[in-house]
């Protein structure tokens, strides 16, 4: 995953997939195109997700993720993060 964090909230998220089986690349493919819509815009504060596309794991994983960017995005106004789903 790589979060692009701008006044504390989420201004982009891209999805980089690593799938061992068709299903889980259809999950992930799916939470990929889904994301964006959900939490763009919104503050990095609070945020965390719900199942998105269907992908209950994958939105588990990227909420863990989130936590890692809050910590991170304490000091910072605008960064990147890269951080493996999972």
């Amino acid at each position: 995953m790589h979060l692009t964090i701008a006044d504390q909230k989420v201004e982009k998220v891209e999805i980089v997939g690593h799938p061992f089986t068709t299903i889980s690349k259809n999950h992930q493919n799916d939470f990929a195109e889904a994301i964006n819509g959900v939490v763009d815009g919104k503050p990095l504060k609070d945020l965390k997700v719900d199942k998105v596309a269907g992908a209950s794991w994958t939105s588990d994983a990227f909420n863990k993720a989130l936590e890692v960017a809050r910590q991170e995005a304490r000091f910072n106004n605008r960064m990147s993060v890269r951080m493996a789903l999972g």
